[in-house]
């Protein structure tokens, strides 16, 4: 969830109005049964060739932007793999030499970071599989585009052995949710400049607008004049406190849901400038993990280190 405040005085329990989430979810989730009907359209009916290629831009756009971890992310390439099968039926070789194409095109298309100078860090979570539900440099990809401080930012969610974030599209309970309590480690070495431990976890819905960031750790990174920030910690779980010395790879604090989010996710960004104990100003910086610049549905698989 996008970090956002607004600038006004608001009543605690107005900042806290539950936001239908189920709605919206179970919305995001129709949307990821769209490529099957695509599918159907391409496999049963006699289409012309512009409206055969439309049907593969659409399922690609399907294929790119809906939210596969709410309904399962091995859907996604059964899907895709049922594409390829498709074209292959019908025995259009030239379709299927544009699919090979336009996926390949739009996989580097879209992984390549923007051309500004990005800080390198180390993947703040281990020992799962891990979604980037939000990331990119595209508004369509990331929420985050919109500001100008966090238009990098990512919002990190964990799978299940089936591939999904959750017990269900949106369980009421933050303990179904994968990544809720995870270790979070971590990115740079550097200082802490802001530490905030004592917010609640809101039960997932319950929004605390009064507090974007919820429980949060900012590190000013050593080998850049960069701030980097981690939000919607665990109460009472940040180990760190401000002038505090830490090494990447360094426990901070747990996956919580804190602050202006709607269910538990790690959200990261990095900035240069702005007040140091701040997430909500400064210019935002590209990020790049192992050299990999993440978008929406990038999988990391992190083992635990022992």
């Amino acid at each position: 969830m996008r970090l956002r405040n607004n600038g006004r005085n608001v009543n605690r329990d107005a900042a806290r109005r539950p936001l239908n989430v189920r709605r919206i979810l179970y919305v995001a989730a129709v949307f990821n049964c769209l490529p099957i009907a695509v599918l159907l359209c391409l496999w049963r009916l006699p289409l012309p060739v512009p409206l055969f290629i439309a049907g593969i831009v659409i399922f690609l756009f399907f294929f790119l932007a809906a939210r596969w971890d709410l309904t399962g992310y091995h859907l996604r390439y059964i899907l895709l793999l049922a594409l390829f099968l498709i074209v292959y039926h019908r025995g259009e070789w030239w379709a299927l030499a544009v699919l090979g194409g336009a996926v390949g095109l739009t996989a580097l298309v879209l992984r390549r970071p923007p051309r500004i100078p990005t800080i390198g860090l180390q993947f703040p979570l281990q020992g799962a599989m891990y979604c980037i539900v939000q990331g990119g440099n595209a508004r369509w990809l990331n929420r985050h585009r919109i500001s100008k401080s966090q238009r990098f930012a990512l919002d990190i969610v964990a799978l299940n052995w089936y591939g999904s974030r959750a017990r269900g599209i949106c369980p009421a309970l933050l303990r179904d949710y994968r990544i809720f309590g995870e270790m979070v480690y971590s990115p740079c070495s550097g200082t802490v400049t802001a530490a905030v431990n004592g917010l609640p976890d809101e039960p997932p819905g319950r929004m605390d607008r009064s507090n974007p960031a919820g429980n949060y750790v900012i590190i000013r990174s050593d080998a850049h004049d960069i701030y980097v920030g981690l939000a919607h910690l665990m109460n009472g779980s940040v180990v760190v406190r401000p002038s505090d010395r830490v090494e990447a790879g360094q426990s901070l604090a747990r996956t919580g849901n804190s602050g202006n989010t709607s269910e538990p996710h790690l959200h990261i960004h990095a900035k240069r400038g702005g007040r140091p104990t701040s997430m909500l100003d400064g210019e935002g910086v590209p990020m790049l993990f192992t050299q990999r610049w993440l978008i929406r549905n990038a999988l990391i698989w992190k083992s635990k280190r022992t």
